[in-house]
């Protein structure tokens, strides 16, 4: 990145628990998380440790802190009690949770007012997303 020192004054890093250890093309770079540190003079990272997909994926709790501390940054946690998705349905992600076995919930059953299906192929997805009125597909 480059960046010089402090050139935001704010910088949001939504989804962070995604970002990876080093920047650039080919993964040269400094530290992804001490970069952004280091440009912003307050950056806020969004980031859920339980949404890491890949091994790559860099950005926990913990390394924010880690990375913070290494360079003499304060760091204030919040947890954010709701997210405003899926119709902002908190039983909508407890459901969500409870169905691919990220935690127990007491949601077993959702009314969901979606579409959902299990497809073998592509060509099955792109057979079932044709039956779709054109609207949604907008």
């Amino acid at each position: 990145m480059n960046a010089p020192e402090k050139v935001l004054d704010v910088a949001i890093v939504d989804e962070a628990h995604r970002l990876t250890q080093k920047t650039g093309l080919f993964r040269m770079g400094e530290d992804q998380i001490l970069e952004i540190l280091r440009a912003s003079a307050f950056t806020i990272f969004f980031v859920d440790d339980q949404q890491r997909v890949h091994i790559k994926d860099y950005g926990s709790v913990a390394m924010l802190k880690e990375r913070a501390g290494e360079i003499g940054a304060e760091v204030y946690e919040n947890e954010l009690s709701s997210q405003f998705r899926c119709n902002g349905s908190d039983g909508y992600l407890a459901w969500l949770d409870n169905v691919l076995e990220i935690r127990p919930t007491a949601n077993d059953f959702f009314d969901l007012d979606y579409d959902i299906a299990v497809v073998d192929n592509p060509h099955a997805a792109h057979a079932w997303d044709e039956r779709l009125p054109d609207f949604l597909h907008g």
